[in-house]
């Protein structure tokens, strides 16, 4: 779908003040965010990120220091683990259990020199999710001065009647920060931009850690016209249920596994090498992800895209298994 046809407008108009430093704030976006969230008083828990990746930098430069560790899912989007090591900071890893979280492990690893815990909901590379219920039971089993980082990069297309309504819990979980991001479904991953949400005491901190211009004008323009166009979002998520429809009941005509997925790609375990399944599939015109860099040797990672490019790579896959 890329992105909405009121961006590039908004684009060349911010362009005409190319000249002028982007407000460091960026108020007006802030603005438009929490009024999009249905949560006017808001504006003062969010913060603007050069990309959500940006605000786990800002987390980990604030919370981590030699000696400390954070908690992190395996496999999950590698961008914690980078963060934490940019700091000093030690990693302990806490393995999926059938592709989720495995909250209770991650609690229970949690001792006196962890500043971190990293949440990816729907998780990075899987697809899967935990519940309101399982994030309740883990939110009150974390000591405040702990730091939960709840990424939520994919939120949008997850259809689960029990995914978390994680910003009501802002008040009472005064350590939670939520990532955010108009990467995926508002198809801006070109102009990195992303937002987080906490309390304003995080906020504050991380707003004097941060560079002052972190994000551009354009960006921020593209970010306001984005958020604001419900249809094209609607439309989006539309074609994207479609497309995990017909991809899920292919991949069951053809007996593959995979992972349940409330986002807006499937994790697809198989009996090739992912490298390989990602080279075959090139000659169809198609790119997944190899899942190798994630220590899945056999899974690939696949976004829902045109129906046509769904086509394609189910004709692939279908070659593959009857090879």
């Amino acid at each position: 779908m890329g992105c909405s046809p009121e961006v590039p407008g908004a684009v060349l108009a911010a362009l005409k003040e190319a000249e002028v430093y982007p407000d460091s704030r960026g108020a007006a976006l802030v603005k438009a965010i929490a009024e999009h969230l249905g949560q006017g008083e808001l504006e003062q828990n969010i913060i603007l990120g050069n990309g959500s990746d940006e605000i786990i930098g800002m987390a980990a430069s604030a919370y981590i220091e030699p000696g400390s560790n954070a908690i992190i899912a395996r496999p999950t989007f590698s961008q914690y683990a980078y963060a934490v090591r940019l700091f000093g900071g030690d990693i302990q890893f806490i393995d999926l259990d059938e592709g989720r979280h495995n909250l209770k492990a991650m609690a229970a690893a949690v001792n006196q020199k962890t500043r971190i815990v990293f949440l990816c909901n729907p998780n990075n590379p899987t697809g899967t999710y935990f519940s309101q219920t399982e994030l309740l039971a883990f939110l009150a089993s974390i000591p405040s001065r702990v730091l939960v980082v709840l990424d939520e990069a994919y939120c949008e297309f997850a259809t689960a009647k029990d995914y978390p309504q994680s910003i009501p819990l802002l008040d009472q979980y005064p350590n939670l920060l939520i990532l955010r991001t108009f990467s995926k479904l508002h198809g801006l991953a070109a102009l990195r931009l992303g937002y987080g949400l906490a309390s304003p005491e995080i906020i504050e901190l991380f707003l004097r850690i941060k560079q002052p211009f972190n994000v551009n004008s354009l960006a921020m323009a593209a970010g306001q016209a984005a958020i604001k166009d419900r249809n094209f979002q609607q439309r989006t998520l539309e074609m994207n249920r479609q497309g995990m429809a017909y991809l899920t009941d292919q991949l069951d005509q053809l007996g593959y596994d995979y992972y349940p997925s409330q986002s807006n790609f499937i994790c697809i375990h198989t009996d090739h090498s992912a490298d390989e399944i990602y080279q075959h599939m090139l000659g169809y015109g198609i790119t997944i992800r190899s899942l190798r860099s994630f220590g899945m040797e056999q899974a690939i990672r696949v976004t829902v895209g045109p129906q046509k490019a769904l086509e394609a790579f189910i004709t692939g896959l279908k070659e593959l298994k009857h090879a």
